[in-house]
């Protein structure tokens, strides 16, 4: 693994890091991923239109707690939810992930963080990291912008339809037997 210095570096992303580490050298790491690499996404997503575009700022708050400030984004293909027609979205996530060893200690990290569990030995994979902000991005349902879609509704049939004249009362029945 190469040395990388508390400058941004712009290497490889390894599939586990060790995050002490990096947080104690301050390490900002950035790049691209190739979208293969996240299956979760794919199935989320009807198609995917580039590469992961990451960064990753590792570091300690006032208080000593570790987090990581990172952003990442792609563009995938959804389907519209007004047309059904596919529409290309940017899908963009900003995140600070606290880090902490275990779910009772992550219990302590501040509001602002979203809880990531390292090892023992203080690692993480940072491609999970990346794409479940990537899968918690994705919108709800997709739309295309406004007046950039087509709703697509069966033509109306215009020809005018005869109502029937209600001839019997259905309560009529009980009014005769009540009067008898």
């Amino acid at each position: 693994m190469p040395i990388m210095s508390p400058t941004m570096a712009e290497v490889a992303l390894p599939k586990r890091l060790d995050a002490i580490k990096f947080v104690d050298n301050e390490t900002v790491i950035s790049g691209s991923l190739d979208m293969d690499l996240f299956k979760r996404f794919q199935d989320a997503v009807e198609d995917v239109n580039g590469p992961v575009d990451y960064k990753l700022a590792f570091q300690r708050d006032a208080d000593d707690h570790m987090f990581i400030d990172g952003e990442c984004s792609t563009k995938a293909t959804m389907v519209c939810q007004r047309c059904l027609d596919a529409v290309v979205l940017d899908v963009r996530g900003e995140f600070q992930i606290g880090l902490a060893f275990s779910d009772e200690k992550s219990k302590h990290l501040p509001k602002q963080y979203e809880p990531a569990i390292m090892d023992h030995n203080g690692n993480i994979d940072p491609w999970e990291l990346v794409e479940d902000e990537l899968i918690l991005a994705l919108p709800m349902f997709a739309y295309h912008a406004e007046g950039e879609c087509e709703i697509k509704q069966p033509k109306a049939d215009t020809e005018q339809v005869e109502v029937a004249e209600v001839k019997d009362n259905p309560f009529a029945v009980l009014q005769q037997l009540k009067s008898k």
